[in-house]
This record gives structure tokens, C-alpha cells and sequence, in this order.
């Protein structure tokens, strides 16, 4: 049961698991009574991902800067962990390059000739 389990964690480890597949094999290990060395490893890559998930939330609500938005983005990439949340924020950044580009079109600070502006429209 023991040597399954590592195997399974061996497997899991080696590519970039999801959230839910870590917390379900922390659960699973939880229930071993001995220590293994990668249910270390997928500890401390479910508790990068939590924090990383709390920071991009705090993020999306405060930062309206795309540049410190990409900081938080890129650091979430390099998480050994998918996470749906990456995406979300990646999304989120290009709505907000999106709008200041609009923005910046129809208020005449960026002179774009018309087609740019249709793309603009077109791209939203």
C-alpha cells in the first residue's frame, strides 16, 4: 500500500499536477502511518498554490495595473501547480489591456485610424 502510494506520488509529481489532484493525494497520504518524503513535496507545493491563489485574488480586486498584474501572473506560472486561477487572471489582464486600449482610442489620446479602432472593437 505504502510503495503504491509513492508511486502514485512519484507520478503525480513529475508533471504539473492540478490543485485538486494534490489535495487528493495529501488526503490519501494522510491516512498512512508513515512518513514519505514526497507528501512533503505535494505539501508544500498545495500550500505555494494557496498562497499564490489568495495574492491573485487580492490582486484582480485592488490592482487595476496591468503591469503589477503580470508580476502576480508570472509568478503563478512558475508554481509547479495548475491552476485554474492563472487563466482567470490572464483573462482578467486582457479585458484590462482591452479597455485602456478602447479608452484610449475614443478619447483621442492614441490617434488610431479607424480600422485599429474596429479592431478593437472586434478583438472585445
Amino acid at each position: 500500500r505504502v510503495e503504491t502510494y509513492q508511486s502514485d506520488l512519484d507520478a503525480v509529481l513529475e508533471k504539473k499536477p492540478t490543485y485538486s489532484e494534490l489535495m487528493s493525494q495529501l488526503k490519501r497520504g494522510s491516512r498512512i502511518p508513515v512518513s514519505i518524503p514526497q507528501w512533503e513535496e505535494v505539501q508544500r507545493r498545495v500550500q505555494l498554490a494557496e498562497n499564490w491563489i489568495a495574492e491573485a485574488e487580492g490582486a484582480n480586486l485592488t490592482y487595476k495595473n496591468v503591469r503589477r498584474l503580470r508580476q502576480v501572473l508570472h509568478s503563478g506560472i512558475r508554481i509547479p501547480v495548475f491552476m485554474t486561477e492563472v487563466d482567470e487572471l490572464r483573462l482578467n489582464i486582457r479585458k484590462l489591456e482591452w479597455t485602456e486600449a478602447l479608452k484610449k482610442a475614443m478619447t483621442g489620446k492614441a490617434k488610431p485610424p479607424r480600422a485599429n479602432v474596429e479592431n478593437l472593437v472586434y478583438e472585445g
